[in-house]
């Protein structure tokens, strides 16, 4: 089972927190694959966790736009590809060419991959112009005085 670690943090609390959620829907399908749960339940599952991949997915692209994160778009296509691929896995796991251990796995290697890796870069950058923004604020504040 896949634990939180500071490394999936990307230092935006409305993120952070929306990626626990996410990381914990992953386990909740992991337990019940583990506890050899229907096809039914797990197909419930996986369901809640596109539904709630595409929420999290809209609130990530608006906090982009608050920042005008120039990488926006590209981000926006991995969004798209991981829904894509994740309903084509649950469409081969009803028809058994997908077996639910092969799903678990390309969701906690994708998880792992895109928060280290593209939402950590956007993190950064968001984190740094909310800095700068923070430091323009504070020298306009000390001019007028």
């Amino acid at each position: 089972m896949l634990e939180w670690n500071h490394k999936f943090e990307v230092g935006i609390e409305r993120i952070d927190a929306q990626h626990h959620i996410f990381l914990s829907l992953v386990g909740e399908f992991q337990n019940a694959r583990l506890a050899g749960a229907s096809i039914e339940k797990l197909d419930s599952i996986l369901n809640e966790i596109v539904l709630y991949a595409k929420y999290h997915f809209y609130s990530e692209v608006n906090v982009m736009k608050t920042y005008r994160y120039p990488g926006m778009e590209a981000h926006q296509k991995l969004h798209f590809n991981l829904i894509n691929d994740l309903s084509n896995k649950m469409t081969g796991l009803h028809l058994g060419l997908n077996q639910a251990i092969d799903i678990e796995t390309f969701l906690i290697e994708w998880f792992v991959r895109h928060t280290t890796n593209e939402d950590a870069i956007f993190g950064r950058f968001a984190l740094s112009a909310a800095h700068a923004a923070g430091l323009a604020e504070a020298g306009a504040q000390g001019e007028s005085q």
